[in-house]
């Protein structure tokens, strides 16, 4: 369990380059404007980088001691849930 939740940070940012990003460019191709794909793309783009700046936050404190993520969860808090909402 600790490897698969110290491994969701880089997932999720992963996923997030290498597949949302790239559709969201891509959606002109489906028949949205450009204007309307541009618009899109710069609010995912900016999303993205905050996202990615939780998630190397996030990466950072479960690599230096699980147990804090342990410790949350039984308080009924984390530090990786708000990644995913």
């Amino acid at each position: 369990m600790a490897q698969w939740l110290k491994q969701r940070p880089e997932d999720l940012a992963f996923a997030l380059g290498n597949d949302v990003l790239p559709l969201v460019e891509g959606l002109g191709r489906e028949g949205l404007s450009p204007e309307l794909v541009n618009r899109l793309a710069g609010q995912a783009r900016k999303a993205a980088v905050d996202l990615l700046v939780g998630c190397e936050r996030v990466r950072l404190r479960l690599r230096k001691d699980i147990g804090e993520e342990y410790t949350a969860m039984r308080c009924g808090g984390s530090y990786i849930a708000p990644l995913f909402t």
